[in-house]
């Protein structure tokens, strides 16, 4: 029965879409008109979207197959592009699916065909437009991915060139404006890390480096599975992760202050100290890791000849730590130790006679401090 009306619908199709029955064609356009308006699109290229969606409803039709809206994708673009969110532009078509439905049944009704052919002429259009979302959807998510990463490659670009000094001043007040900045505020330069149970995204969302407007506290970049950047704010804890950060400057000394926050960053890489670090957190540590080479070398001399006396080693190591910690107070470290003063002095000489060197001297009490502060990992893969 459906299919003995299939050659009516088109037809009725083919004069809707041509507009030329009068009581159909003044709806239409008012119609079309209103949609252009709510959707902020050209009357014209609203137009073309009408004629190519009742063009594939009729070839769907004839052919009894699904063809696809031709320009779907491509008007999903455009609506992506323009800025129209997904939302309004998926009413848009379903407002054209609604027009065409009520133009087929008014149509059906004043040439008395029956409630069979609407029936017929419905699923036509609801197969079509099924098909013709589809293709909008793709168009339009194909299109904001394309443009998100676009606006992120020019955030990185724009990132970068501040914090390496090679953006024109002009041109970065500019842009800070664009990305909700304030010009005149002081900014934390940071490195950071992310830890393993946060993406990127979630990170730059917690620092509140995503978004527009007020609520935006700083811009970043991603680059070599690392997270570049500045915020009005330093931040206040690094997760699983790991944070390199600058003290508060203007934008001019950036460049200077992520510099401070990479040394900071790679001297906690190095230490495999977590959490949210900077030049005056980690104090001598950002020294020590600077200089891999001296840490070998005062590693070598201090560390590795009493690592290789076994327990007897690390105690006597523990004891020139209390030793130099309590200002070398022989007595103090005693009590510290719950040792008699001469059992002290004892180790204090063994230690002298193993490694060649005396506990009395100025230069000896500062290189075995230094190495002493060396994070536990290294000092034992040198030993």
């Amino acid at each position: 029965m459906i299919d003995s009306h299939r050659e009516q619908f088109v037809e009725v199709l083919s004069r809707i879409r041509g507009r030329d029955v009068a009581s159909v064609s003044a709806r239409v356009e008012t119609e079309l008109a209103e949609l252009a308006v709510v959707a902020d699109v050209d009357d014209d290229q609203l137009a073309s979207v009408w004629d190519q969606l009742l063009e594939a409803c009729i070839e769907s039709t004839r052919d009894r197959t699904v063809v696809a809206w031709e320009e779907a994708a491509l008007f999903g673009e455009r609506a992506a592009n323009s800025g129209q969110s997904l939302s309004e532009s998926l009413n848009l078509v379903h407002g054209l699916r609604h027009l065409a439905m009520e133009c087929l049944r008014e149509q059906a009704t004043a040439d008395d065909i029956d409630e069979i052919f609407v029936i017929a002429g419905f699923n036509g259009i609801a197969e079509t437009m099924s098909r013709a979302l589809l293709d909008f959807s793709a168009g339009y998510f194909n299109a904001e991915i394309a443009n998100q990463a676009r606006l992120r490659s020019q955030q990185d670009e724009f990132v970068w060139s501040i914090l390496t000094g090679s953006a024109e001043e002009v041109d970065a007040f500019n842009r800070l404006g664009a990305y909700g900045l304030d010009s005149a505020a002081d900014y934390w330069a940071f490195r950071a890390q992310v830890g393993t149970n946060e993406d990127y995204a979630d990170f730059e969302e917690r620092l509140g480096l995503a978004g527009q407007g007020a609520g935006r506290r700083g811009v970043s970049a991603v680059t070599g599975g690392e997270v570049c950047g500045f915020a009005i704010a330093p931040p206040v804890t690094g997760g699983s992760g790991r944070i390199g950060v600058s003290g508060p400057v203007q934008i001019s000394s950036l460049p200077s202050a992520f510099r401070r926050a990479t040394r900071a960053f790679n001297a906690a890489k190095i230490a495999g100290i977590a959490g949210v670090q900077s030049l005056e957190s980690l104090g001598i540590v950002a020294s020590i890791m600077g200089d891999r080479d001296i840490a070998d070398v005062t590693t070598a001399t201090y560390l590795q000849p009493l690592r290789r006396l076994g327990e007897y080693g690390d105690t006597l190591l523990e004891t020139v730590r209390c030793f130099i910690e309590n200002d070398c107070q022989v007595d103090v470290t005693a009590d510290a130790l719950a040792l008699h003063v001469n059992s002290v002095r004892y180790r204090l000489t063994k230690v002298e006679s193993i490694l060649g060197v005396s506990m009395r001297e100025t230069k000896t009490l500062v290189e075995f401090w230094w190495v002493l502060q060396l994070p536990d990992g290294l000092t034992l893969a040198k030993s």
